[in-house]
């Protein structure tokens, strides 16, 4: 049986995922040109980034879909 989330959930889940896709990648561009890759990084940025966001995307859409 399948988790169904409510349908908000979701948009905050791929809003975030791609949100942390996204300035991740931009992070390991910019780490590779300066020579510097580190994926500990990478995951560290990546953790609170994924999580603000989706914090941050869910409280708009409620404020949003119960005003």
């Amino acid at each position: 049986m399948a988790i169904r989330l409510k349908k908000s959930y979701r948009f905050a889940l791929r809003s975030a995922f791609l949100i942390t896709s996204s300035s991740s990648i931009i992070l390991l561009f910019l780490l590779w040109y300066f020579n510097a890759i580190n994926w500990l990084l990478i995951v560290f940025f990546a953790t609170p980034t994924f999580a603000i966001s989706f914090i941050v995307l869910q409280i708009r859409i409620e404020n949003f879909i119960y005003r």
